[in-house]
């Protein structure tokens, strides 16, 4: 803000009749002129909800780029104005393409394999009406209407009810390199939601959803990107799940030794291997009772083995007990990998077993590193039962609220008896395949077990 001039002069303070100082009138001064100074843009002035349609494809040696956004969002943009205060179409014209370069084309990153396009050519815009549907069919009809005959001059659009179309155009080496997109777009709203759909090449056709930003998006990954990507989201989902850590740390804390807590660590990957498998396959219910049933679920096996570790853990027993809870903690790192997988592309099958191989390298080291940071501990003088309670009292508490909290959400949910058909009849058909499954790896582990002494 500009320092007013009667604040700079070298009396500091204004004098009234007589020559006496006076403390208010500088102030009166003061806000004056700070009632006279224009008021900063506030939050309002920034559309609370904004949506993003966007349409991407290669064609003609460039990569061409359909986004849509409402008007209000171009902010800072002086567009002409009738006297009713709708726009004046005749006398607009480079105000929606300043507004597409300032407001959308300086966001949008685009690169053919690992090289940036650059800047990307702005070859056409116009204005829509709110009643247009071209953006929500295919790629034809949304290049169609962008690149058509603008709205007629006596149209009577107001500011917040139009959305603002841009074509962006970039130069490419090959059609079949890969390409990838990094948008910020999330400054357009105080919330930002972006539809985004690839046609490649052969008619194929990938939408992605996502809020915010994104951060780099492969629109046509190989394999290996979607393998590099999700191994990182696995060791990040683990690492991110205070559950899935309280609970490795309690199903290791009764053992002292390596020997003794691989199998717990084995059990627990293959589980939620199991549910990872699982749930990609589509066998997970797909009911809105379902996710809460989960972190229900969750929480309460880490209340079970911090209770276990207090009143005393039979721990001939617990690696069965790490391979079932490892299935309820894979179900839930599955939730939010499922909008996740849009990203992975045609790839998705390997982007699961990516994300179960990166949460398994960040859950065994953790487990047996719980273990033996306990033993050292004990070593060291540490009451080893005292150590135990302790550290499992506290896991228990946080879990007993876990557990209410969400319990208390999951008794919101209504639970109907399907009917009896084909679907009920697949539906159970797959659940006795799971647990088929789960029991032969059980088997399976116990044998694996008792050759290699772990028993």
């Amino acid at each position: 803000m500009t320092t007013s001039p009667i604040a700079s002069e070298r009396s500091g303070r204004g004098t009234v009749a007589g020559g006496r100082p006076s403390r208010g009138i500088p102030a009166l001064l003061a806000a004056v002129l700070l009632l006279a100074l224009p008021a900063p843009a506030g939050p309002h002035d920034i559309p609370a909800d904004v949506t993003v349609r966007a349409h991407a494809t290669v064609e003609d040696g460039a990569l061409r780029l359909l986004v849509r956004v409402p008007l209000s969002a171009t902010r800072d943009v002086r567009f002409p104005l009738r006297g009713e205060g709708t726009l004046d179409l005749e006398r607009l014209g480079p105000e929606l393409r300043e507004a597409a370069r300032l407001w959308i084309a300086g966001y949008v990153r685009l690169f053919e394999d690992d090289r940036e396009l650059g800047s990307g050519r702005i070859a056409a815009t116009r204005l829509s009406l709110p009643s247009d549907r071209s953006f929500r069919a295919g790629w034809e009809e949304a290049l169609a209407h962008v690149t058509g005959p603008g709205l007629p001059p006596e149209t009577g659009l107001l500011p917040e009810q139009a959305s603002l179309d841009v074509l962006l155009e970039y130069r490419i080496a090959s059609a079949g390199s890969r390409f990838s997109i990094e948008p910020e777009l999330a400054h357009l709203g105080m919330s930002t939601e972006t539809h985004l759909r690839w046609h490649g090449p052969g008619g194929a056709t990938r939408e992605f959803h996502y809020a915010g930003n994104p951060g780099r998006v492969w629109l046509n990954p190989g394999w290996e990107r979607a393998v590099v990507r999700f191994l990182g989201e696995g060791a990040a989902g683990l690492l991110g799940g205070v559950e899935q850590l309280l609970l490795l740390l309690c199903l290791a804390l009764p053992f002292r030794r390596l020997r003794r807590a691989a199998p717990l660590a084995t059990s627990f990957v293959a589980g939620v291997s199991l549910a990872l498998a699982a749930s990609g396959a589509g066998v997970a219910p797909e009911a809105l009772w379902y996710p809460p049933l989960v972190a229900t679920l969750a929480a309460g096996s880490v209340l079970y083995v911090a209770a276990a570790n207090v009143l005393g853990p039979r721990l001939r027993y617990r690696w069965p007990a790490a391979l079932i809870f490892g299935v309820v903690h894979g179900a839930a790192l599955y939730l939010p990998l499922g909008d996740r997988l849009q990203f992975a592309g045609a790839h998705e099958g390997w982007a699961v077993a990516a994300f179960g191989i990166g949460a398994a390298a960040v859950a065994i080291p953790v487990l047996l590193g719980a273990a033996r940071l306990f033993g050292w501990l004990v070593r060291r003088g540490l009451p080893e039962r005292i150590g135990v309670i302790l550290v499992s009292a506290v896991a228990g508490h946080e879990a007993w609220h876990w557990l209410t909290d969400r319990a208390g959400l999951l008794a919101r949910y209504s639970f109907e008896l399907p009917a009896a058909d084909l679907h009920l009849a697949a539906d159970l058909a797959g659940g006795a395949m799971a647990v088929t499954v789960l029991l032969g790896v059980g088997w399976a582990l116990h044998e694996l077990f008792g050759r290699l002494g772990w028993r």
